[in-house]
């Protein structure tokens, strides 16, 4: 299984980009096992995101990503406290590319770099957020049809927030 979760200093507060972190409750273990993998199944989860590197570039979120990605490690572990969860931040490209092309699940997050291998999917199920990046979509309705294994997620991300980081992670992990 992969999550890619778009965490990079340049995510937050870009309304009009289309870009957003994904609240946590949208990786449930209800609609992981209801693509028909089983939960004995699931022995590595790679959650991939930017490397720190990207962070240092400035902007309102250039401090977001060690606070936000440690809380969802936690949480996926907590679904599937039988599989190793790998927090893969930066590395081989290519590799994450394959990743994702191949997993029998994956997750996008609101960047086009996930959305060109999940579209080389053909084996597992993707899930894609609602976002004008991904063909125009603002909503499930005129999301575009990328093929049967493709899924719209319904849930808003999250990409502006009020006072400090310990908000916008309460937020993500509540919303």
């Amino acid at each position: 299984m992969v999550i890619h979760y778009k965490c990079a200093s340049n995510i937050v507060g870009l309304s009009k980009s289309g870009m957003g972190l994904i609240p946590f409750r949208t990786y449930t273990k209800e609609r992981i096992l209801s693509t028909g993998l089983r939960e004995q199944d699931i022995n590595y989860i790679y959650i991939l995101t930017e490397s720190p590197a990207h962070s240092r570039m400035g902007g309102r979120c250039a401090n977001c990503c060690p606070h936000i990605l440690p809380k969802l490690y936690t949480y996926i572990s907590s679904l599937f406290p039988k599989a190793v969860v790998v927090l893969k931040r930066g590395g081989d490209p290519f590799l994450d590319f394959y990743r994702i092309q191949s997993a029998p699940v994956v997750f996008c997050g609101t960047a086009l770099f996930c959305l060109w291998p999940a579209l080389a999917n053909t084996l597992g199920t993707v899930f894609l957020p609602i976002t004008p990046l991904f063909g125009g979509a603002t909503n499930t309705s005129n999301a575009p049809r990328l093929g049967s294994n493709k899924v719209w997620l319904p849930s808003r991300y999250v990409d502006s927030w009020d006072g400090s980081i310990e908000n916008l992670v309460q937020t993500l992990q509540t919303k």
